[in-house]
């Protein structure tokens, strides 16, 4: 072999090697960055779990559900929030009769809501345990056997 073809096969074999090098120290900076985000969630869990009893910021972030009204009833006819968050349901009527948004046992009543308009209803339930809230309308007209819904509060 000539010594040219020679020193074109050392150079490729040190390219290689360098390239080689070069990933590895990449692939340990990644798990460095990847310990490091770790230790932090385990820290955030940790502190979570201090703080149980007291609502956490996400938690307490306000969260919105958009529920229509047909004039065949709700879409969806459920939906789910969570305890100790702030919820806002945005209802719309896309009818074109009056309906309403009403759950007895948390004395919501949106009132009449008239064809095209919207009301907001914000929900900012506390329960201990998870729950199923029955909502209706009660405008006049409106059967109660269509016109009926369920949100669950999960705890």
């Amino acid at each position: 072999m000539s010594q040219k073809f020679l020193l074109v096969l050392n150079l490729i074999s040190l390219l290689v090697i360098f390239g080689i090098i070069a990933t590895l120290v990449n692939f340990n900076n990644r798990i460095s960055n990847l310990e490091m985000s770790l230790n932090i969630a385990i820290s955030n869990i940790a502190d979570n779990k201090e703080n149980s009893n007291k609502p956490t910021q996400i938690q307490r972030n306000a969260i919105n559900k958009d529920l229509k009204i047909t004039d065949q009833g709700y879409s969806p006819s459920g939906f789910q929030i969570y305890s100790n968050q702030i919820t806002t349901v945005t209802v719309l009527n896309i009818g074109e009769l009056a309906h309403s948004f009403v759950i007895d046992e948390l004395n919501i009543d949106s009132g009449i809501i008239e064809p095209g308009q919207i009301k907001e209803i914000i929900i900012d339930q506390n329960s201990a345990e998870s729950k199923n809230y029955t909502f209706y309308s009660n405008a006049e007209g409106d059967d109660p056997e269509t016109f009926t819904g369920v949100m669950m509060v999960l705890k």
